[in-house]
């Protein structure tokens, strides 16, 4: 089955702040709002992925996440960190708008230090995070698949500015 075909094969947790899904073999996309998760929307969206992660038999995970700034807790980043990612680095790729907020840049580099293989990204470096998430080949699928977490959703900015800068490369790739 092709990266296209697991996409829509995959159902959605729809949260308040969030939307997720997991693709096989051992991808997570995440679309998130600019508010930061509740304790019940974080509870969800994990217990969803190790639903998942259990029925696809695999160790370990990648993330792409594109967020206008939503961002977990210290506690959520423990449980993420230790129950998700068995303590161990994981890719994880964020493209967010948000990255000229101290605020926010703190929580990243937070993240960082509990998983090194962390990368949080202004959506015009989107081919960084693709790659990094292993997904370079995969663009239309996982644009696909965002834009499906989009609907009936608040609008994210972020998804907004990564798909200008998308097809900005694009048209500077045209001879």
């Amino acid at each position: 089955m092709d990266f296209a075909s697991r996409c829509r094969s995959r159902t959605f947790e729809d949260l308040s702040t969030a939307r997720v899904t997991i693709l096989a073999p051992r991808t997570v996309i995440w679309l998130h709002t600019s508010a930061d998760p509740s304790a019940a929307d974080w509870a969800a969206g994990i217990e969803k992925t190790m639903r998942l992660k259990a029925q696809l038999g695999v160790p370990e995970l990648r993330s792409l996440v594109v967020t206008d700034g939503g961002a977990p807790n210290a506690p959520q980043r423990h449980e993420i960190s230790h129950r998700v990612f068995n303590g161990r680095p994981s890719k994880l790729a964020v493209i967010t708008n948000t990255l000229t907020n101290p605020i926010k840049r703190g929580v990243a580099t937070a993240i960082s230090w509990a998983n090194p293989a962390f990368l949080a990204l202004p959506p015009e470096r989107w081919r960084e995070a693709f790659g990094h998430a292993d997904l370079e080949g995969e663009l239309d699928a996982v644009l696909a698949v965002l834009q499906e977490l989009q609907k009936d959703f608040p609008p994210v900015k972020t998804l907004v500015e990564l798909e200008r800068a998308i097809a900005r490369t694009r048209a500077d790739a045209q001879p």
